[in-house]
C-alpha cells in the first residue's frame, strides 16, 4: 500500500506540477473568450466572484453569477434565476448551475452565496472557453465577475478542492445512473460508474491547494486515509448488481 500511495504521489504531483489557475474579468455588457485551450475530457473547477448591477434603478438590481437581487411584492429579496432565463454566469453560450457557499467552504446547488462566491465544474473541449454573463438587454448593465479556472481534482464532486465523504456520498447516490448536480461522473462518459469509484479512490483525502500566484499544488493525504472508500466498493458492486 506504501509503495502504490507514493507512486501515486508522484503521478499525481506530475500531472498538477506547474499547472495555475487563470484568472479573468467577465463584463456584464459582453463576453470574453480565454487566451488558452481547456483540454478536452478535462474537468476544471469555475470560481465567479462579487456581482454587478443590471438596471438603473433605485434602490440598484444587482445579481451574481447565479442569483439576482429583485423586487417581489414591493420586497428586495435574492431569487435563483431560472436555468432558460438572464443574468447567469454562460459558459460558451450555456447556462451553467453554479453551485452557492454560505461559509465559503461548502458549495452546493441552490444556495445562495452571502459572499457572492459560486463554483461549478466544466468538461474541457479542447478549445478556448468563452464567458459571459446572458442578459436580455445590456444598454445599462455596469460592472462584471471575477472569474477563476483550474483543473479539477478527480473524485471532488462538489468542487471543494478536496475528496472526501461528501463526494463518496454523491457517487453512491448517483451510482448506476446518470450525473446529478453535484456531478460524480468523473470521466465524462455520461454515467455514474465503477470507473468513476476507482478514479474517486485514487484521489480519496487529497486536497488541492492554491498558493501564490495561482500556483496549484497538491497535499497527499495518509496511506490509511484510503481505508474509508476502499470499504465502500463492496456496497457499490452489490447496488449495481441489485439495480441489474
Amino acid at each position: 500500500m506504501m509503495r502504490q500511495t507514493l507512486m501515486l504521489s508522484a503521478v499525481m504531483t506530475a500531472l498538477v506540477a506547474g499547472a495555475r489557475a487563470d484568472a479573468l474579468f467577465v463584463p456584464s455588457d459582453g463576453s470574453i473568450k480565454m487566451t488558452e485551450s481547456l483540454v478536452f475530457g478535462q474537468w476544471y473547477v469555475i470560481e465567479s466572484r462579487g456581482y454587478y448591477d443590471y438596471r438603473d434603478t433605485v434602490p440598484e438590481k444587482i445579481a451574481d453569477a447565479e442569483w439576482a437581487r429583485t423586487s417581489v411584492d414591493d420586497e428586495w429579496v435574492w431569487v435563483e434565476t431560472p436555468a432558460a432565463g438572464d443574468l447567469d454566469l454562460y459558459v460558451d453560450g450555456a447556462d451553467v448551475l453554479m453551485m452557492g457557499s454560505e461559509d465559503g467552504v461548502t458549495f452546493g446547488p441552490h444556495v445562495f452565496s452571502p459572499q457572492h462566491i459560486y463554483r461549478a465544474r466544466i468538461l474541457g473541449q479542447g478549445r478556448p472557453a468563452e464567458l459571459s454573463i446572458y442578459d436580455t438587454r445590456y444598454d445599462d448593465n455596469i460592472g462584471g465577475l471575477d472569474v477563476t479556472l483550474w483543473p479539477a481534482l478527480a473524485g471532488d464532486a462538489n468542487a471543494d478542492n478536496v475528496v472526501d465523504e461528501s463526494d463518496f456520498q454523491q457517487l453512491i447516490e448517483q451510482f448506476g445512473g446518470t450525473p446529478g448536480e453535484q456531478n460524480a461522473d468523473f470521466n465524462g462518459d455520461g454515467t455514474v460508474n465503477l470507473a468513476d469509484f476507482v478514479l474517486q479512490r485514487n484521489n480519496f483525502g487529497v486536497v488541492l491547494d492554491s498558493g501564490p500566484a495561482g500556483q496549484l499544488s497538491l497535499l497527499i493525504p495518509e496511506p490509511t486515509t484510503f481505508a474509508a472508500i476502499l470499504a465502500g466498493l463492496g456496497f457499490l458492486v452489490r447496488r449495481r448488481s441489485g439495480r441489474r
